[in-house]
């Protein structure tokens, strides 16, 4: 089990392609639901990443509003 801090934002796999990556031709078959997901590695660099909407929803638990003291001994 481990913990990061995240930035992230709904963006569909076409769209992080064209604004992220900088790629000009997508394919609208990658008009697929995700997340746009960031996060500052170590060394200070942004490391930009994209996830499928159900792959990203199983694997993150959003914390803003705190964690419960059981929900914290879990993890």
């Amino acid at each position: 089990i481990g913990t990061k801090v995240i930035r992230f934002e709904p963006m569909t796999k076409m769209m992080f392609d064209f604004k992220i990556k900088g790629v000009e031709n997508v394919s609208t078959d990658q008009a697929i639901p995700g997340y746009h997901v960031q996060y500052d590695n170590p060394d200070g660099a942004v490391y930009d990443s994209w996830s499928p909407k159900d792959v990203f929803e199983a694997a993150y638990t959003c914390t803003e509003d705190g964690l419960s003291f059981g929900y914290a001994l879990f993890l």
